[in-house]
């Protein structure tokens, strides 16, 4: 009986060590699998709505003032009918239990708001997979005095637009890195990159770690070969 006991303590000790690894290391597969999904559903989704719509520059030129009727029609034409089942969230409508529910790898909070809201060029949607996207075609054109204090700010379409995709949805953990990463669309010419595809691999590994952004991580994985080599920060 001692003997038994003693072979169950052994095999309760290494399976303490050993079940925790094995559930990090799927877990990471299986962020690496949906991730190289979705990369694939953004390339042929910017590939098919050129196909079908032509150029985005004729419909919506970049650098153009913003305007709420212009980014309905726009994402109801070249983003949306090019995913499967997608549903948008109602517009000011926050679809996370929390206004911020990004977090850097470091656990303190992003402080960017997470919601549809046209009037600002964002929308927040989910696929029948569970996929959330958060896209974001604006950006801010500041007038500046002599002094350089801003005297008007003008919300303009960005060239490039930013896309926050989360591969489990509204589920946590909600962290840059592991469930939410950072791709560009440009609909110009018609390319989707991973966030900082043009960055150095020295400024992506500074960035993708436990004190930088993770906005990287994304194409630290791809350089990587889309895997999550042994000093990516889980």
């Amino acid at each position: 009986m001692a003997e038994v006991l003693i072979t169950l303590a052994i095999i309760g000790v290494v399976a303490a060590l050993t079940i925790p690894n094995l559930i990090v290391d799927f877990q990471k597969k299986q962020a690496v699998v949906k991730l190289k999904k979705v990369n694939s559903v953004l390339s042929q989704m910017i590939l098919k709505s050129f196909s079908d719509n032509g150029a985005a520059s004729g419909f919506l030129p970049a650098d153009k003032e913003l305007n709420e009727d212009d980014t309905k029609e726009f994402f109801s034409t070249y983003w949306l009918p090019y995913f499967n089942s997608p549903i948008v969230s109602k517009d000011n409508e926050i679809p996370y239990s929390d206004r911020y529910p990004y977090k850097l790898p470091s656990g303190s909070d992003y402080e960017f708001s997470v919601q549809t809201n046209y009037s600002a060029g964002r929308v927040y949607f989910t696929t029948a997979d569970n996929t959330g996207y958060f896209v974001s075609i604006m950006y801010w054109d500041y007038d500046v005095d002599d002094n350089g204090n801003i005297v008007s700010e003008t919300a303009r379409y960005s060239k490039e637009q930013t896309i926050y995709v989360d591969i489990n949805g509204v589920n946590e953990p909600n962290t840059f890195g592991k469930d939410i990463f950072l791709f560009t669309a440009d609909f110009n010419n018609n390319t989707v990159k991973t966030y900082c595809a043009d960055k150095d691999s020295e400024y992506i590994n500074r960035d993708c770690s436990k004190t930088g952004t993770g906005f990287c991580c994304s194409t630290k994985m791809a350089n990587d070969g889309w895997i999550m080599d042994d000093d990516y920060p889980w």
